[in-house]
């Protein structure tokens, strides 16, 4: 195996000299002073062997702190014939320094016809870069060097990596990146040989619950189209596949034929992830020994042991048919395309009836629960866990499957319950399922809703356990929003084949009534589960502590985004929602003084409309208004147990999603409910109208700052 003839990348870090102090990083640390002269860079790539180089990426260290950057950069313009692009890798703190030579740079490559691009590390989003490079006043460094690049007409993209400590700050980095029209790119750290990091590998590396995140959030369309690069977007997909299920890594790269890793001593590997330096006799002639049997073993050792097991963001090209599934105009139908496919099996489940004879004695050890799993938050863990310990103190079942079409989110939530001698487990929704390995099937919680293809998949897995004489239970769930005769019909089926229903609120047991069904009336499953956790012990997550130290009041705030499916059609949802931060932002204002206000998100992943996205937007409302006000971002996805211990500390809570709401109520603190259905009233409003709390429920459509403190100040007098 040949390694290359002529090598068309060249990754090319020109110092080893660096100013930043990152975490991920022990470059700054090892005190390597190695650099390239322009001298040096014409006598390597005046070589023939460099002659079909289409790229060359210059980086470091950091590139600046070399003196002869511009130099260089003309050297390589002037000595590679068939260069079609240069880039620069930065930290961007010099300002100044930027200010002279990118101009410079810029002009030389365009005499060329070479694409010029800079690429500036961003790996927070104010404080937190400052936390990841160590560098005062780093995202002010940054962001202005980006800035300047732009206004030279210069390519920017920013590149964030992601590591433990800001892994749940990326959302807010993606934002600002995609407002202020900068390209941003995504990494996960991890062991690379020139960044001498190997004793940091356990620090960087993200826990499962982290990995899951961070996969939902490559998987979203916004970051996905924040890349510029197909190529890029198409790594995401194999990146995000690799963090859920951890298989081996399926994405091509340059760096196992046509690229090089050439250090600034000088030295020659296949890529910077590579400890061993390729054998060169004689570096003014690369080619004569470039290919000889101990480079061809080097290369091979490497593709074997390591390049299976690599999350660099090192990539190469894809089958052309691949580059078409992550265009724009595919991300955005694609989905609909599989829900069309999908009809025909929805009709056949929605026509074919379930048969099976009503049960009444039950003898239950082994339980499949269905639902939304998946898709679920913090909140839909507590419905879990409360639907467990209703069956677990109903029927002595001890075991649990959850079926989920995300196995790796639904994994996270289960850790977060706590039980004696009860068994969980998650299996994934594409998984044979055998009705006679169980004694019961459970719908779990939550709202029947309008989602087609989730209810034909309840209807096909109750027929297979009714077909089987097994019960059929429905624990604790809501009925609606359901918006047309089709997915009222699947729900009625639904509910007709069960043999116990209980509903969670009075308005839900209403809706079940018009379709003919005696349900009986509880409350929603977390209750149950948020009640029984509710004097344990727990430590505050190093997330939350620094949150709640303060000798200040602490109110909670929660929004969530607005979805379509809670709305009218004719429904302005951005109006609407701009309407509700101006409200919410002016509310804080005005009770600002001595008040600490936490954003607490109940659900930060992509997949089910990230509450971190309207807590940004909410966080520029405040800003504009006033620099005062003392406004909090949870960045974490926080489980059980810390939620309610902030609540705990909590004097109000202000909260727009259903289990916010639950939360705090469970923990009896003041709430104020915003109910998010702009087409009836909706479920935030039933659960206030069971507690017989409707003058503590505001509905966004008609929600005025004005009303909002009044009924804040009624509420706190009480």
């Amino acid at each position: 195996m040949a390694i290359l003839k002529y090598p068309q990348i060249i990754n090319l870090p020109i110092t080893e000299i660096c100013d930043s102090k990152c975490i991920m990083c022990n470059v700054w640390k090892v005190g390597k002073v190695d650099q390239f002269t322009a001298e040096s860079i014409k006598k390597i790539f005046s070589q023939s062997f460099f002659k079909k180089v289409i790229h060359i990426g210059i980086s470091g260290g950091e590139p600046t702190l070399n003196e002869e950057l511009v130099q260089i950069c003309r050297t390589i313009l002037d000595i590679i014939p068939k260069l079609k692009s240069l880039s620069i890798t930065s930290n961007g703190y010099h300002l100044n320094k930027h200010l002279r030579i990118l101009p410079l740079i810029k002009n030389a490559c365009s005499e060329k016809g070479v694409f010029f691009s800079i690429n500036l590390s961003l790996d927070g989003y104010g404080d937190m870069h400052q936390k990841v490079r160590r560098i005062e006043n780093a995202f002010e460094k940054v962001t202005s060097t980006a800035k300047l690049a732009r206004d030279l007409d210069i390519h920017v993209q920013f590149q964030c990596t992601i590591t433990p400590t800001n892994v749940y700050n990326i959302v807010q980095v993606r934002e600002y990146a995609l407002s202020n029209n900068f390209e941003i790119i995504f990494r996960i750290a991890s062991y690379i040989a020139r960044l001498s990091n190997y004793d940091l590998t356990d620090q960087i590396k993200l826990n499962d619950k982290q990995r899951s995140f961070v996969a939902d959030f490559l998987e979203a369309p916004r970051t996905i189209l924040a890349a510029h690069s197909l190529g890029r977007r198409l790594y995401y997909n194999d990146l995000a596949q690799r963090l859920k299920r951890d298989v081996k890594r399926k994405a091509p790269c340059s760096f196992q034929s046509n690229a090089l890793y050439i250090s600034p001593n000088k030295s020659i590997y296949n890529c910077s992830r590579s400890e061993t330096k390729l054998e060169i006799e004689n570096i003014k002639r690369i080619s004569d020994s470039i290919n000889n049997k101990i480079n061809q073993n080097i290369l091979q050792k490497l593709i074997e042991d390591t390049c299976s097991n690599c999350y660099h963001d090192q990539s190469g090209r894809w089958h052309l048919f691949r580059y078409f599934t992550v265009l724009k105009i595919f991300i955005f139908y694609y989905n609909h395309l599989k829900k069309i496919i999908k009809i025909p099996e929805i009709i056949i489940n929605s026509l074919i009836p379930i048969k099976g004879k009503p049960s009444s004695d039950f003898i239950i050890n082994k339980v499949l629960i269905i639902g939304c799993y998946g898709g679920e938050h913090v909140g839909d863990a507590a419905i879990l866990g409360g639907v467990i310990l209703r069956i677990n103190k109903k029927y002595n079942a001890e075991k649990f499957d959850i079926l989920s079409f995300r196995t790796d989110r639904t994994k996270c939530w289960i850790n977060n319950l706590t039980f004696n001698d009860i068994s969980l487990k998650v299996i994934g929704i594409n998984e044979k399922i055998d009705p006679n390995n169980y004694d019961a099937l459970v719908l779990a919680g939550g709202p029947l809703m309008s989602i087609p293809i989730l209810l034909s998949n309840h209807i096909k897995i109750i027929r297979a356990f009714k077909n089987n004489s097994l019960p059929f239970l429905i624990e604790g769930i809501g009925i609606g929003p359901l918006t047309d005769i089709f997915t009222i019909r699947m729900a009625k089926k639904i509910l007709n084949a069960a043999d116990i229903v209980t509903i969670r609120t009075n308005i839900d047991l209403k809706s079940s009534i018009k379709f003919g069904i005696k349900g009986k009336k509880t409350c929603d499953p977390a209750f149950d589960y948020l009640n029984f956790v509710k004097n344990t012990e727990t430590s505050p997550h190093p997330t939350l502590e620094n949150l709640i130290n303060t000798e200040k009041d602490l109110w909670i705030i929660n929004l969530r985004p607005l979805w379509i499916k809670y709305s009218k059609r004719n429904s302005n949802l951005p109006e609407i929602e701009e309407k509700l931060l101006d409200c919410i932002a002016s509310t804080l204002f005005h009770f600002r003084e001595n008040i600490r206000f936490i954003f607490m998100p109940m659900n930060a992943d992509q997949f089910g409309f990230s509450d971190l996205e309207i807590a940004y937007k909410l966080d520029c409302k405040l800003k504009l208004i006033s620099r005062d006000i003392d406004f909090k971002i949870w960045e974490y996805e926080p489980d059980i147990k810390n939620c309610q211990l902030l609540l705990k500390n909590a004097k109000l809570t202000i909260s727009m999603r259903f289990h916010g709401c639950v939360f705090s109520l469970a923990n009896n603190i003041p709430t104020i409910g915003l109910d998010y259905s702009t087409s009836e009233k909706g479920k935030v409003y039933s659960l206030f109208e069971d507690f017989k709390l409707q003058d503590q429920v505001m509905n966004i459509k008609a929600i005025d700052s004005n009303s909002m403190i009044f009924m804040v100040n009624k509420l706190l007098k009480k």
